[in-house]
């Protein structure tokens, strides 16, 4: 069972989803509960992973009771909570549900802002559980061994993967196709992001930054694909900032690969990441990246080699980067195959591998059944 927030249909999403799809249904069965809304997202998982929707609307001091309630009736053999957001209600419901194997996840903080008093308060409690924490990025885990003060054997890294023959270059018919599919004029210069649009992700500095190009620059266009709480309030900051035209909302869309295969550059101008999935799709697709530097993007993109690697909290600095990308054609041809080249390496059967050995580990250690229960947030 994997319990998430909500989906929001982002790269960690998208991981769970080629878990689903791709691991061993002999070893696991797979089921989802999502703690608030389950959303148009599950509609695209495999047919017999089961999902239960708890619908908890706005903060809810007694939401980990819904999914003790859960939990108690489906007896998980492990308890995987992907996401800091869910290590509370999961931390809790798993103690007074029969104490499940139990793995907290962590992918990055969704505020910016480090870890919350809840967020703490559940580590504490899966440290009493005996949890087994996990991270994607080797930056988080250091700073949850600092910050939560974690033991460090107790935090795994569990690297994501790629799928290297999906993500690839494209040639220039496939170019020129996804140019048609996302209506971008074959002769503008495009940027692209794709990410739910929450405060963490900063898409009002990407609308600064561009706005800041605009006095030097030509045909530089930007190109969102996500979907989430804060568009109109993007859309406004747009039209004030006088770059709506120049602003393409393409919303939530399962061809991710078309929307790489368009633009020119990839944007993350993220207050906090662990290792972005979309960052690791685009480079695989040849896309040279404009990062800040969080996680461990500072080390996946090596400034000049990749792409380009900028202070966080910036529209000055973004924009900056956005430039040097821009106005060198040479380079940002040589960035984008130096990009491809890097994430070969990260495929996306290791990280699978990874997975499927630490749930072999926790569920065949400490509990001999056949249910895996994994919470995403």
């Amino acid at each position: 069972v994997h319990v998430v927030n909500s989906f929001e249909g982002g790269g960690m999403e998208r991981t769970l989803r080629v878990l689903l799809q791709r691991g061993t249904p002999t070893q696991f069965r797979h089921a989802i509960i999502t703690l608030r809304r389950a959303g148009d997202f599950c509609r695209t998982l495999p047919d017999d992973v089961r999902v239960h929707e708890l619908g908890i609307r706005g903060a809810s001091r007694f939401s980990f009771l819904k999914l003790a309630r859960v939990l108690r009736k489906w007896r998980p053999a492990v308890v995987h909570a992907r996401g800091a957001g869910c290590w509370s209600d999961t931390a809790f419901a798993s103690a007074i549900a029969g104490r499940p194997p139990l793995i907290l996840g962590f992918h990055g903080i969704e505020t910016g802002r480090g870890f919350t008093p809840n967020q703490r308060r559940a580590a504490r409690v899966g440290q009493r559980l005996g949890a087994t924490f996990t991270s994607v990025s080797r930056a988080g885990r250091e700073m949850m061994k600092d910050t939560l003060r974690l033991p460090q054997e107790s935090i795994e890294h569990l690297p994501n993967g790629v799928d290297a023959n999906r993500f690839a270059s494209p040639g220039d018919s496939q170019r020129n196709v996804a140019r048609t599919k996302m209506n971008i004029p074959p002769s503008a210069f495009v940027i692209g992001t794709v990410a739910s649009m929450t405060s963490v992700k900063r898409h009002d500095l990407m609308i600064d930054a561009l706005a800041d190009m605009q006095e030097s620059a030509g045909d530089v266009r930007l190109l969102i694909v996500g979907s989430g709480s804060l568009r109109a309030r993007l859309a406004e900051h747009a039209t004030r900032r006088g770059v709506s035209a120049k602003i393409q909302f393409a919303g939530q869309r399962e061809d991710v690969t078309t929307a790489y295969h368009a633009i020119d550059a990839y944007l993350c101008a993220s207050d906090s990441e662990g290792v972005s999935n979309s960052v690791l799709e685009a480079m695989a697709c040849g896309v040279p990246v404009i990062t800040t530097n969080v996680g461990d993007h500072g080390i996946l993109v090596r400034d000049g080699i990749e792409g380009v690697v900028v202070e966080a909290g910036s529209a000055s600095a973004l924009a900056r980067g956005m430039n040097r990308i821009f106005l060198s054609p040479a380079a940002r041809n040589s960035m984008g195959q130096a990009a491809r080249r890097r994430v070969a390496s990260m495929s996306l059967g290791d990280m699978l591998s990874r997975y499927e050995q630490l749930y072999q580990r926790r569920v065949f250690t400490d509990c001999p059944k056949t249910m895996s229960v994994a919470l995403a947030g």
